[in-house]
């Protein structure tokens, strides 16, 4: 009988040991996952110097000739989050042009109140959102637009149309950066993170 309740004992210490180490094993993952998912790398461009902060899971890179370049998630479960933009997050140009030169090739008209508006395949006169920071101003715009073409099974193509194009051009007045997305507008965060960590 002795012998029955110190096995029980010690059964009951096991499992209630285990209990313990998995919840706190449960505990320091959830809180690594964390950390990692609210990192911050600062993307700094040499040939214009300007910079600004994305989350770590996300990584620009320049096309071959850095005529533009792309913002890409680079962990899985980030391409996982961003799978309806098929891991491409934004596409960024720069310009050593004003705010309103690089808006006047991008089709935006200036009216006389100051305001622009926008041209979309949709929309001929899409007011665009003044916005301002540090040393920066600049216009923000989410459209509808068309997407990719799409084969159909028949072997039809169609054309399907987005709602989260969305264009934002941020200067100094010697240099424009223009961010934009192919049918899916950035989450609010990462729109914030870059608006308030801009430096140029």
């Amino acid at each position: 009988m002795k012998d029955h309740y110190k096995s029980y004992r010690s059964t009951k210490f096991i499992l209630l040991a285990t209990i313990i180490a998995l919840f706190f094993c449960n505990a320091v993952a959830l809180a690594n996952t964390s950390n990692r998912n609210s990192r911050v790398n600062t993307y700094f461009d040499k040939k214009y110097g300007f910079s600004f902060s994305i989350p770590a899971y996300l990584k620009i890179t320049p096309s071959s000739d850095e005529s533009y370049y792309n913002c890409k998630a680079v962990t899985p479960d980030a391409r996982k989050k961003y799978a309806a933009n098929k891991g491409y997050i934004f596409t960024m140009e720069i310009s050593k042009l004003t705010l309103d030169s690089t808006l006047s090739i991008y089709g935006y008209d200036k009216r006389a109140n100051g305001d622009y508006y926008f041209n979309t395949p949709t929309d001929d006169s899409l007011k665009a959102n003044k916005i301002s920071g540090n040393g920066w101003t600049g216009l923000q715009e989410v459209h509808v637009c068309r997407g990719e073409s799409i084969v159909k099974s028949n072997g039809d193509v169609i054309s399907e149309l987005l709602d989260g194009c969305e264009n934002i051009y941020l200067s100094n007045g010697k240099i424009t950066i223009k961010i934009y997305t192919d049918g899916v507008k950035l989450d609010d965060k990462l729109y914030s993170g870059i608006l308030k960590s801009l430096r140029f």
